[in-house]
C-alpha cells in the first residue's frame, strides 16, 4: 500500500498537483493578509471611554493625589496631580471636569491643530444654558478655570494606549488632556488639546456627540453614555456583564469586598438607573437580568426600521 507521503510527492510532480498546491498557497497568503489587517486595527482597549473613567475620583483619591483604574489582562490607566510644595491637597481631576473636556473637544474638533480661543462666558453659555441660551446667573466662573488647569496639569499614564502611524503602533505612555492652556484678558482662553486623544475621539465615535444629552446626564450615566455611543455603533442589540460595567467606571475594586446584599443594593440604586438613562439617551431600551448579572440593550423596532 502506497504511503500518503509518497502519494503527495507523486501528485506534486503532476500538472493537477501543482495547481492544487498553488491554490493552497494562494489561500494561505490571503488568510495571512487578513490576519495582518485585523492586527493593525486599534484594539478594544481603546474603547474604554477614552479615559473618562479616570474622572470618577473620590474625595479619598483627591486627597491622595492620584487615581488608577485596572483593566483586563494587566492593563491600566492612572492619573496623577502635581503635589503642591506648600502641603495643600493636590488638585486632582474630578467628575465635573469631564464636561469641560467634552466641551473643549466639541469646540476644537474642526480646528487646525486642535487649537481654539474662547471666553469664559461662551463656555458657561454652553455648560449652563445649553446651545439655546445664556448661562444661569449663579454660574461660578472659577469652576471652568480650575477644571482647565487640571486638564492641562494632571498626567495620564497607561501601558496600552497607542496611535497607529503608517501601520506602526506608537506607544503613548504619558500625556495630558490639554497640551497647553493660555489665559488672556477678560476671562479668555487659548487652548490646545492633545492631538492623540482628539483624533481617537473623532475616529471612535460613529455618531456626533449630542451636547444637550451629554451635559444633561449626571454621574455614571454620562460615562456610560460615552462608552455605549462608541461600542454599539450600528448594532441593534448589545449585552454586557455587570462586572465589566463596574470595571469601566472604576468601581470593581471598590465594591468587590462588599457582601452580596450590599452590592445588590448599590447596583439597583446606582448602576441600573445610570445604565438605563445612558441607554435611553442613545435610543436603546435596557433590561438588567439579576440572575445572570447582565445588561441587555436593544433598539426599539420603530427606531431600528428608520435606520435601515
Amino acid at each position: 500500500m502506497t504511503k500518503p507521503e509518497a502519494i503527495g510527492k507523486i501528485l506534486s510532480q503532476t500538472k493537477i498537483g501543482r495547481e492544487i498546491q498553488r491554490e493552497k498557497n494562494r489561500q494561505k497568503k490571503q488568510l495571512a493578509e487578513v490576519v495582518k489587517k485585523k492586527r493593525q486595527i486599534a484594539p478594544v482597549e481603546q474603547n474604554v471611554m477614552e479615559f473618562s473613567s479616570v474622572f470618577a475620583t473620590t474625595p479619598e483619591d483627591r486627597k491622595r493625589g492620584w487615581f488608577k483604574i485596572g483593566l483586563k489582562n494587566g492593563k491600566y490607566a492612572e492619573i496623577r496631580a502635581v503635589i503642591p510644595k506648600d502641603g495643600k491637597q493636590p488638585d486632582l481631576i474630578q467628575e465635573g471636569d469631564l464636561d469641560i473636556f467634552l466641551l473643549c473637544f466639541l469646540m476644537a474638533k474642526d480646528k487646525k491643530d486642535y487649537i481654539f480661543e474662547t471666553s469664559n462666558y461662551a463656555m458657561a453659555s454652553l455648560l449652563e444654558g445649553g446651545e439655546k441660551g445664556p448661562p444661569k446667573s449663579g454660574y461660578d466662573r472659577t469652576k471652568t478655570k480650575n477644571a482647565l488647569r487640571r486638564l492641562a496639569s494632571n498626567l495620564i499614564t497607561t501601558n496600552f494606549w497607542f496611535n497607529t502611524i503608517n501601520g506602526e503602533r506608537i506607544i503613548r505612555n504619558n500625556f495630558h488632556f490639554l497640551d497647553s492652556l493660555g489665559e488672556g484678558k477678560e476671562d479668555t482662553y487659548r487652548i490646545r488639546l492633545s492631538k492623540d486623544i482628539v483624533e481617537s475621539l473623532r475616529r471612535g465615535y460613529r455618531k456626533s456627540v449630542d451636547l444637550e444629552k451629554v451635559f444633561h446626564l449626571r454621574g455614571y450615566a454620562k460615562f456610560l453614555y460615552l462608552y455605549l455611543m462608541k461600542r454599539i455603533g450600528a448594532k441593534k442589540e448589545f449585552e454586557h456583564n455587570l462586572n465589566t460595567i463596574l470595571k469601566l467606571i472604576g468601581l470593581e475594586s471598590k465594591w468587590k469586598k462588599l457582601p452580596n446584599f450590599r452590592l445588590n443594593f448599590y447596583v439597583e440604586r446606582t448602576i441600573i438607573p445610570a445604565m438605563k438613562r445612558a441607554s435611553e439617551a442613545i435610543g436603546f431600551h435596557c433590561e438588567y437580568k439579576k440572575e445572570e448579572k447582565k445588561f441587555y440593550l436593544h433598539r426599539p423596532l420603530s427606531i431600528a426600521h428608520k435606520q435601515k
